[in-house]
């Protein structure tokens, strides 16, 4: 039976079977070894292996590709990923895609640049290289984006899902997370922002929701909201236009919310107030970054929200909304609007009770960001402090203060700080449904939790302290 060695050596002959048979055979070892995936690089097959892709045979294309793809895999190390990237792996798996007619070829050669794009050191030279190919290539053909369609407002066709799609979706989701300046050359490629929106207004089964490219979609689409105030050329993308008569105010103000929480319960008869103060939207048609903002995303953001059980995507999709949600412009206060009239709010609250930390973390800073807007906050005071408050830790239960990540404390604490400042209601449901007390507990047990935490939970008593009607209740409970 011949080694590794000889594998290696049988990669570089003339006999097509013995190449194709090689590279499958050390695929098949390195499979999950990374002793083995440690030896071929030392023996010099990643070089063999990617000159391989040159070769004039689809057979010799599908057995290198295949073989790197395995090489490439690792979530600890990077050795094999920036050894390939040294023999020039990058551009010659550019290649091969470019020229391929092979949908089998380029999910295979997708699937190794997926695996180098989660190199930190090897990122921007992707996106140098690869980005604009990926997207004109794979990205507009294989989601079907159609902007003429799109613009028209017409119902979207399904999605032929593909592995070809997934694989490219996944390197553009890895490349987004670069920090700025991945995220503006991104924002800036044509057409990448409208295929992964057309994406996400598509009609999307129950049976696609949880799948990949969906996941990997959104995912991409809460990385590019990060800091979009800040980040965008400001002069090209003005801020929401204020009505006429509004343009001296910028806030959004109501003493009477309108029924959103479908299923919560009861609300006041009568008709709601107009949302005179809001921002108005210009309806001319949009393209490119700017799709990003309009409060049209949020609709088919919260169908996924609503319909999706994969905890990356449900995170994802809670991440971008925050992210718009996060600016002090004016189109941050179309999207607060937006996922109210798209009763958006029940939604969030039915996944504060899932058991998912980095769902509820998201979804709790989400439910901040909203409680920014007053008619917001009078909601979530009413219908999501009992769901706040139930995932702090009971200072009761020895084993809750285990179980509960800080990283789920700090994000709900400042959620319940954004609803109760500065509102009594919201104060009294706190302290109803058992909130202050929790929150004194976290307070005062300094062994177990960071400084941040601990200053967060005194905020929050700070700010509940200083409604009076709900100190003189607390004082008669004997807290002081």
């Amino acid at each position: 039976e011949p080694d590794l060695q000889d594998l290696i050596e049988y990669l570089q002959t003339d006999d097509i079977n013995l190449v194709v048979n090689s590279a499958y055979y050390i695929q098949h070892l390195c499979y999950n070894d990374e002793a083995v995936k440690g030896k071929i690089r030392e023996l010099g097959g990643i070089p063999a292996l990617v000159h391989l892709l040159n070769h004039d045979h689809y057979e010799v294309h599908r057995a290198a590709a295949s073989c790197l793809r395995n090489v490439s895999f690792s979530k600890e190390r990077d050795e094999n990923k920036l050894a390939i990237a040294e023999c020039d792996g990058i551009e010659t798996l550019l290649r091969l895609l470019q020229r391929t007619p092979k949908d089998e070829v380029k999910e295979l050669v997708l699937g190794v640049l997926w695996n180098l794009s989660s190199c930190e050191a090897l990122k921007y030279r992707i996106i140098r290289l690869c980005l604009i190919i990926i997207v004109t290539t794979i990205i507009i053909p294989y989601s079907g984006w159609d902007k003429n369609l799109f613009q028209s407002g017409k119902p979207i066709p399904p999605i032929k899902w593909s592995t070809v799609f997934r694989n490219a979706s996944g390197i553009l989701r890895n490349l987004s997370s670069a920090g700025l300046e991945a995220r503006r050359e991104m924002r800036a490629c044509a057409g990448l922002v409208d295929c992964f929106v057309w994406i996400v207004h598509a009609p999307i089964g129950k049976s696609d929701v949880d799948n990949k490219s969906v996941e990997n979609s959104v995912c991409v689409l809460r990385n590019l909201s990060y800091r979009l105030e800040d980040e965008i050329d400001r002069e090209l993308h003005p801020d929401a236009p204020l009505p006429n008569e509004e343009k001296k105010k910028d806030k959004v103000a109501s003493e009477h919310p309108p029924s959103c929480f479908a299923g919560c319960g009861g609300m006041r008869k009568g008709k709601a107030p107009k949302d005179k103060k809001e921002p108005t939207v210009k309806r001319d048609p949009v393209e490119g970054v700017a799709l990003l903002w309009q409060p049209e995303i949020v609709k088919p953001y919260l169908s996924i929200m609503a319909e999706a059980s994969n905890p990356e995507t449900l995170e994802g999709v809670a991440g971008a909304l925050h992210n718009l949600m996060a600016c002090d412009w004016r189109w941050a206060v179309v999207i607060r609007s937006a996922v109210r009239k798209d009763k958006g709010l029940p939604i969030l609250v039915e996944l504060l009770r899932i058991d998912n930390d980095p769902v509820v973390r998201a979804v709790a800073t989400c439910l901040r960001n909203l409680a920014i807007d007053p008619r917001n906050k009078d909601l979530i005071g009413k219908y999501a402090m009992r769901d706040l408050v139930r995932r702090l830790p009971d200072p009761e239960k020895e084993s809750d203060s285990e179980r509960v990540s800080e990283t789920v404390i700090g994000p709900i604490l400042c959620a319940i700080h954004q609803v109760v400042n500065k509102s009594l209601d919201n104060g009294k449901q706190c302290r109803e449904h058992g909130g202050f007390k929790k929150i004194v507990a976290i307070s005062k047990n300094k062994e177990r939790y960071s400084y941040k935490i601990l200053k967060t939970a005194n905020q929050v008593l700070m700010t509940l302290w200083a409604l009076t009607a709900l100190r003189n209740s607390l004082k008669k409970e004997e807290w002081e």
